[in-house]
This record gives C-alpha cells, structure tokens and sequence, in this order.
C-alpha cells in the first residue's frame, strides 16, 4: 500500500512540480491542498504518512499549520516537512519550537525531495511499529502464557510458603526448652555413675581386703 503525502502549498505550480516529482513512485499518494485550514481538515481526515507543507502562505502559514497538527494528541506522531524558499531568511529556531520534524528548501531537486520524504515516513514507521515477531517468538510467547497461567500466583505462592515454615518451626522443641532437656538428661546421666571420690574409696577397701585374707609374708616364711 502506498504511503499517503499530503501536499500543502497555495502556489499551483509547486503542487504541479511535486505531482511530478512522485508521478511514477508507486510507494508514494499524492494528495493536494492549497490552505492551511484545509490542510489540518484533511490530516485529521486522512491520517497521511508525511505532510509537506510550503511555509509562507496567505491566510494561514506553514508554522501555524505545524503547531495545530502536533498539538493534536491524535496528529503529533504525524512527521511534517516545511518547505522553504531559499531567497527567504530561515529561522530554524522557529521551525523547531513549531515542532516541524525538518525543512526543505525550494527550489529543490527531484532526488533529494524524494530522499527526504522517504526518509522521515520510515523513520516515523520504525519509530511508531512493533518489530514483527517470528513463529519461534509467538510459539516460545504462547508457551510461556500458558505456563504462568497455572502457576499460583507469586504472592500466593510466597504465603504458602510462609505458611508452611511456620508450621514446621511450630512442632519444633522451643531452643530455650530443648536447652533444659538436653541438660536434665545429661544430669540424669551423671548422677547414676558412682561419684569419682567415692569410687577411689570402693577400690581402696577392696584392695585392704584382699592384703588382709593373705598370709603375712614373714609368717610363711617361717612355715
């Protein structure tokens, strides 16, 4: 589908020579305008890819005509070329504030008008459109939708989580109290075994006891 160029200009020869210019570009419509009332009418109407407009005309000027169309939130990512006479002071300062995207100056060759016009509609295209996906990108992407959609949700998810840990810590010994049983048992266990002092004794005795019952070495040797 051709891109729509929507031509404002008040002199019919500026028109005619544009005509001329795009004649046999089949990328590119030619729709023509010679106000700039007209000219804001047909953009809204419309929608073209490119407005190029003459900025010096009669009733309503080439910054006037800018300024309405990117003040319009349905209009601003419209790109506009402004065209200016080269015999006429140039105020780019002024060109940008109206918002204009760039200017061309008349009189000017078929090549570079072509050149410029094409450029900014692509720019504006790459600008405004989403790359196109590939059928291993929507493939992989309706995967992916499929798998989040019965996954719980994450904050759910983190709930549970918290929830469960909660439960588990709840069944668990308290520290403090696990501290105290861990040392009654050790208390228990000590006291069953037979004090050190008191063991030293036992073994003393019993050691006296067995020397008594034994015969005193001099009196066997008299025997």
């Amino acid at each position: 589908m051709p891109k729509k160029l929507l031509v404002v200009d008040d002199s019919v020869t500026i028109r005619t020579v544009i005509g001329l210019i795009f004649e046999n570009d089949p990328d590119i419509e030619i729709i023509n305008v010679d106000n700039g009332a007209d000219a804001i009418a047909k953009t809204k109407d419309i929608k073209p890819d490119l407005v190029l407009c003459d900025l010096y005309m009669s009733e309503m000027d080439g910054y006037e005509v800018t300024e309405a169309i990117k003040s319009d939130p349905d209009l601003e990512d419209i790109p506009v070329l402004l065209m200016v006479s080269s015999h006429k002071t140039i105020d780019e300062t002024k060109i940008n504030e109206s918002g204009a995207n760039d200017y061309v100056t008349k009189p000017f060759g078929g090549d570079e008008l072509i050149d410029e016009v094409k450029a900014h509609i692509c720019a504006e295209a790459i600008l405004t459109s989403e790359p196109e996906k590939t059928p291993a990108e929507i493939a992989i992407e309706e995967v992916v939708v499929e798998e989040i959609a019965v996954e719980v949700p994450a904050e759910e998810a983190a709930e549970e989580i918290e929830e469960v840990v909660v439960e588990e810590i709840a069944v668990e010994v308290p520290a403090e109290e696990a501290a105290e049983e861990i040392e009654e048992v050790a208390v228990e266990e000590i006291a069953v075994e037979v004090p050190a002092e008191e063991a030293a004794e036992e073994i003393e005795e019993v050691a006296v006891e067995e020397i008594a019952v034994e015969v005193p070495a001099e009196e066997a040797a008299e025997e």
